[in-house]
């Protein structure tokens, strides 16, 4: 399909956002952002469906006025996050992380001095999740795996923001853009540095291994199963929830680790599911803020 200028993940949007964050009062953006949310909910017909298909796997099935309005609100916390996201990259409203849920692995794994992966889902706060270990609390060198943007110049001008931030503990890498990438991030994990991506779908093109979510197929990529089995280094769930304006609540789950076997399959795919485990919990936990907008499950049929 080709992206349009119109299109909600289009570099218009991007660039309208960005303004709006670094011009806006804040009393405005409050004003603007249910009107916006809305307008997404009414013209994004795909994205709509997308989500109510996802939360009715996690949640049930309801009737057309209940699915609706869950939809409507998980679109207007999305974006409330994006908003505070493009704030805190701005360096104008950092988002301020309330003492964490389970603090004492947090700790463990920092004290280890080892790297780790910090595995997280498209839930809440999860961009702004993954500075967490390059912050006061960890003071760590983070490698943030992500895709590209569908439209070329969303691609664009997503980079030119990124660009003007000052933080030298915080290197993006785009997927597939460097086919040694995989390499270089093992060597990352073995020099105590940390890698952070989003492990509740596969990237585009990548390899994947089929696990269950919500009693469903479901197919994560295979990536972190197997940079965490060749480094000897934990996969840590943490998750960052939205609790208010600007604030934040990191919860972190206790380490997955592959433990190295003859069955080398086996030990990906029983870590992929302790992964998948711990996403679905985090769901359960606020389904509102789980931003998912390509449909899981396009086969089965729609409420």
């Amino acid at each position: 399909m080709t992206t349009r200028r119109s299109h909600f993940y289009g570099a218009f949007w991007y660039r309208l956002h960005i303004f709006a964050v670094r011009r806006l009062p804040a009393w405005v953006i409050r004003v603007l952002l249910p009107f916006f949310a809305t307008l997404v909910f009414v013209l994004g017909g795909s994205m709509r469906r997308a989500i109510a298909r996802n939360l009715d796997a996690a949640l049930g099935r309801v009737g057309p006025w209940r699915r609706w309005r869950r939809v409507w609100r998980n679109m207007t916390t999305w974006a409330w996050c994006a908003t505070e996201r493009y704030e805190s990259l701005s360096g104008h409203r950092p988002v301020i992380c309330e003492v964490p849920e389970g603090l004492e692995t947090w700790r463990e794994i920092l004290d280890r001095g080892d790297g780790f992966i910090l595995a997280t889902a498209h839930l809440g706060h999860w961009e702004s999740g993954s500075l967490f270990p390059a912050g006061e609390h960890g003071r760590r060198v983070v490698h943030v795996v992500r895709e590209e943007e569908m439209e070329p110049e969303a691609q664009r001008v997503f980079e030119e923001f990124l660009s003007q931030t000052d933080d030298t503990t915080y290197k993006v890498h785009f997927a597939h853009r460097n086919p040694t990438l995989g390499q270089k991030l093992l060597v990352a994990l073995r020099r105590g540095e940390v890698v952070a991506l989003q492990a509740d779908r596969p990237a585009t093109g990548g390899r994947s291994i089929e696990v269950e979510l919500f009693g469903r197929p479901f197919a994560v990529p295979i990536g972190p199963m197997m940079m965490a089995r060749a480094a000897g280094a934990p996969i840590l769930p943490a998750f960052l929830y939205r609790v208010g304006r600007s604030r934040a609540m990191p919860v972190f789950r206790p380490p997955i680790w592959v433990e190295p076997t003859d069955d080398r399959e086996g030990d990906l795919r029983r870590a992929a599911q302790a992964l998948v485990a711990e996403v679905e919990a985090a769901i359960l936990r606020d389904p509102m803020q789980w931003f998912c907008v390509r449909d899981l499950w396009p086969k089965e049929e729609a409420a």
